[in-house]
């Protein structure tokens, strides 16, 4: 191979693109972020280094086994789109593969404990609550509120502004747990919003006096749970969110220190970054949403064991609004995601 070049994601998602206009944009993204990333790393330049599988396999098996399958379905879903019947056998042994990986994937979880990178970047809810309070803490502390998160020679973002957007974050994963969709987060206001005919992007409406929401119109589920809209009712959340749009304005919300607008695996890094950086832990949006699940999880077995329906009631409610945000059923949420 020529390690020198690699293949272009913009050509990638085009060819997903194409072969399936039906399908998400946001998926063919991803798609296309697997494919170039793994080509990248493997210094593969063109389709047919995709068909030798032994490399392919060595350099996934390191990864967690939804990591892994989800690199074996984008490795097949590209193959597809040749339609070239010389890849039928590779296109298969990746969906083996793939089938298997995530066998061992649901099997792990349903055991009902954090696996693999999880089991070590879990941290307690209360530790996670405080990792919030030190976001906080260093806004104030070094003044980022009235910092112009701009530098003033290149243009580019301090700090400042990824701690404000941690701020807001953290608090909005915490409350309305969900996967990464929040990155692509517009702030608009309600009689912009109104003109929408088909929201086809993510949005939260800032609306102070009847009440901000959240309106998530594209993310995994969307095809069989549809869009999900979210009432902000956090008085200190709303207050993150009302500061956001007096310094920031409106548009996208959550912008990188170049001042391009966070993807959703540059969201995840950031995320992650700044864990580390605090706690020591990897702590990303899932964690944050399996940890806060197994509080309440917790909190309501106890209410079960103790017969209380009072509580029972609450806890309840309380985790069937996380799995509508979430994008998922109950059943499904107490299965995967509520671990001990």
């Amino acid at each position: 191979y020529i390690t020198n070049t690699t293949m272009d994601i913009a050509e990638i998602e085009e060819r997903f693109a194409s072969f399936k206009p039906t399908r998400k944009t946001s998926t063919n993204h991803q798609y296309g972020i697997q494919i170039s990333k793994l080509t990248k790393d493997l210094s593969i330049t063109d389709v047919s280094g995709l068909l030798i599988t032994e490399p392919i396999m060595e350099y996934v098996k390191s990864k967690s086994f939804s990591s892994q399958a989800n690199a074996h379905n984008s490795i097949m879903e590209y193959l597809k789109t040749y339609e070239n019947k010389d890849y039928d056998e590779t296109i298969e042994y990746h969906k083996k593969q793939k089938d298997l990986c995530y066998e061992v994937y649901y099997n792990n979880n349903k055991k009902g404990i954090f696996i693999g990178n999880q089991a070590e970047n879990v941290v307690s809810y209360d530790e996670m609550i405080n990792y919030y309070k030190q976001i906080c803490k260093i806004v104030i502390s070094n003044d980022y509120k009235n910092n112009p998160c701009v530098s003033p020679t290149n243009g580019s973002s301090s700090p400042a502004r990824d701690y404000l957007n941690l701020r807001l974050l953290v608090r909005l994963y915490i409350l309305h747990p969900s996967r990464n969709e929040y990155a692509t987060l517009e702030l608009i206001s309600p009689q912009e919003f109104q003109k929408i005919q088909y929201p086809m992007k993510n949005y939260l409406i800032y609306s102070p006096k009847k009440g901000s929401f959240l309106s998530i119109n594209v993310y995994k589920m969307m095809d069989k749970y549809g869009p999900k809209m979210i009432l902000i009712e956090d008085k200190e959340l709303k207050s993150h969110i009302r500061f956001h749009k007096n310094k920031f304005g409106y548009g996208h919300m959550f912008l990188k220190q170049n001042m391009k607008p966070h993807t959703n695996t540059t969201l995840s890094v950031l995320m992650t970054h700044y864990a580390k950086k605090l706690i020591g832990k990897s702590v990303g949006s899932t964690l944050i949403y399996k940890i806060s699940i197994a509080e309440i999880s917790k909190k309501y077995k106890q209410a079960l064991e103790d017969e209380d329906l009072d509580d029972m009631s609450k806890y309840k409610e309380d985790l069937q609004k996380f799995a509508d945000t979430r994008g998922h059923s109950f059943s499904v949420q107490q299965a995967i995601y509520a671990k001990e």
